[in-house]
């Protein structure tokens, strides 16, 4: 059951992104050595593609996000392990990429995963009024190197809550 869910997880994210999504990438492609003889993949950790993307660009003081991070490894080679780290900068007057956060980390560990991916989600409450950017963050394991995104797509819009209803 998890290995369809995980494929369709895969295949939409990846279709979103062929298709002009706005899913930050932190890498054009996995890249690392050639195959080792034996064909058990490569023999020294590869960097893998983190694809990430929050549930909401524009929320409400107070109200609940999500950020999720798909882990991309070579598909012959074991599932990535570890963890994906969510911290965040804010408040900021504009989006800029988060280098210095001052938020969190939640360490999140996969929650699915299988043939070389894992996935990863966070929820988190925003409270100030301004951006938030997010830092999201793959621990690496013994295949896959640790990988990171800080693009402009890991930020959320904070917005006061309306005005009660007078009547």
């Amino acid at each position: 059951m998890h290995r369809y869910v995980l494929r369709a997880v895969a295949a939409a994210v990846v279709s979103a992104f062929l298709v002009g999504s706005t899913a930050g990438i932190s890498q054009a492609a996995p890249t690392g050595p050639s195959f080792s003889p034996g064909g058990h993949g490569p023999s020294t950790p590869t960097t893998p593609l983190l694809i990430t993307w929050p549930g909401i660009k524009t929320i409400v003081a107070g109200g609940q996000d999500t950020d999720t991070a798909l882990v991309i490894g070579h598909f012959l080679r074991a599932t990535p392990t570890g963890s994906v780290s969510f911290t965040a900068c804010g408040p900021l007057a504009t989006p800029a990429p988060c280098t210095s956060p001052n938020l969190g980390p939640d360490v999140v560990p996969f929650s699915i995963g299988g043939f070389g991916l894992a996935a990863a989600t966070d929820s988190f409450h925003l409270n100030n009024l301004s951006w938030s950017c997010l830092l999201v963050t793959y621990s690496g394991d013994a295949h896959d190197n640790p990988v990171s995104d800080n693009s402009l797509n890991e930020c959320v819009h904070v917005l006061p809550a309306p005005a009660p209803d007078p009547s």
